[in-house]
């Protein structure tokens, strides 16, 4: 763990070799731990990395703070993936009723970054903690990718076509960014 000082804050943070970086990067993990992410042969210094992007940091800091971290770990996935994987189902069953898309596979992951995701195949794929969430926002990601089976965008018309079974997609949009899953 190393320590460095931006605008009077003390900033911990990890250094992380990585072979597969091309370049130095920055992220702020759960609960404010920061990781600098270093190419196995750079000669870069982390802190003066750290100190030239001080703005983000601090800010990225100060918004990762007040989420709120969803469980995790194998054994909740173990326990939760059977679960994840019956709500997600019987939710695309019931919204397709009314879009009558074709679903590919369905799958559930144990994903870092992102709640869902749609192929060019038209195959979806969900993150197991969508059973940790409330019913109005899983049914709001499941939608989501959903209609990315028929606009794979985010235009004006794959925002109609989610309107269609949640008007209030733009507050649940925003009410998930208070989560870290």
């Amino acid at each position: 763990m190393h320590c460095t000082e931006i605008n009077g804050t003390k900033i911990y943070y990890e250094v992380r070799p990585s072979r597969r970086a091309r370049r130095l990067g920055l992220t702020v993990y759960a609960g404010g731990r920061l990781v600098v992410t270093v190419p196995a042969r750079s000669k870069d210094n982390p802190e003066a990395f750290l100190k030239r992007h001080a703005g983000w940091v601090l800010v990225s800091l100060r918004r990762q703070s007040g989420k709120k971290q969803l469980p995790g770990g194998v054994k909740d996935y173990k326990q939760n993936r059977p679960l994840a994987h019956r709500l997600v189902s019987e939710r695309i069953r019931h919204f397709n009723t009314f879009y009558k898309f074709t679903v590919g596979n369905v799958t559930i992951r144990n994903t870092r970054s992102r709640w869902g995701s749609c192929s060019r195949k038209g195959n979806l794929s969900f993150s197991y903690k969508l059973v940790h969430l409330s019913p109005e926002l899983s049914d709001y990601i499941i939608v989501h990718e959903l209609c990315h089976l028929s606009e794979f965008n985010h235009s004006a018309a794959f925002w109609q076509l989610v309107a269609k079974t949640i008007p209030r997609y733009k507050e649940l949009r925003h009410s998930l960014r208070s989560f870290i899953h």
